[in-house]
Formats: structure tokens, sequence, C-alpha cells
């Protein structure tokens, strides 16, 4: 770091910015019940998707390409 305070501090520091990541990670996950078919471009999505992923509105292809776009 900078040089500037104590090892503890820099624990500290790591460590809020660890909660931080997760905090953010849950954020992002799905919940509650999914969509049988894309939200985006009408296919339907497979159960194993919809499975796997419990509140996806999204095909594959479709969640492909909007992550790809941010």
């Amino acid at each position: 770091m900078s040089g500037y305070g104590s090892p503890d501090d820099e624990a500290i520091h790591a460590a809020i910015l660890a909660e931080n990541a997760i905090h953010a990670a849950r954020a992002h996950v799905y919940t509650g019940m999914s969509a049988k078919y894309c939200t985006t471009c009408g296919e339907p999505i497979p159960e194993s998707r919809r499975v796997a992923l419990p509140g996806v509105r999204q095909c594959t292809a479709c969640r492909t390409i909007e992550e790809k776009q941010k």
C-alpha cells in the first residue's frame, strides 16, 4: 500500500474490499421463478437452464450477447 498505517489497516481494507465484491456478486444472482420463454427473443428457455438458474429470464444466446455489450 502507501506505507501509511499499520498492517492491520491493510488487512481491514482487504476484508472490506472482499466483502464488497461478494455483495456485488450476490446482487446478480437469479432468484424467483424462471421464465419459460426468453424475454428478449421469445424462444423457449431449456428446463435445465431454468432449474440451474432460478429466476432466469433470458436464453443462453441472448444473455451472452447482453454480457458482451456491457
